[in-house]
């Protein structure tokens, strides 16, 4: 679970759901179906994105977060289980990490 950077919304994703929030009255906004049990998630810097994966797995997924609707990116990564991820500073590129060692 975690707020965008602006503040006005929370996202939580469980059981192969991604349910965002506004922050003014805690009403559901969207709920999005997911490829995967995703329990890891977090909003680009810039709130342009989502990137959701389950822990200790290997499929990632990001979502454009404006609509939510649009999957951008879909991986199955042929690496074993990505523990941590993260964006850059200015949203534009992402790095994942596994318990290989390698960061992609």
């Amino acid at each position: 679970m975690c707020f965008n950077k602006k503040g006005d919304q929370l996202a939580s994703c469980s059981a192969g759901l991604l349910n965002i929030w506004t922050t003014d009255d805690y009403q559901l906004i969207k709920s999005v179906k997911l490829a995967n049990n995703s329990d890891q998630l977090e909003y680009s810097p810039d709130d342009q994105y989502i990137m959701v994966f389950p822990y200790a797995s290997s499929n990632v997924t990001v979502i454009n977060a404006s609509d939510f609707s649009k999957e951008v990116y879909s991986w199955n990564v042929e690496k074993q289980g990505l523990y941590s991820y993260c964006f850059s500073k200015d949203g534009k590129y992402w790095a994942l990490g596994g318990y290989d060692n390698n960061i992609l």
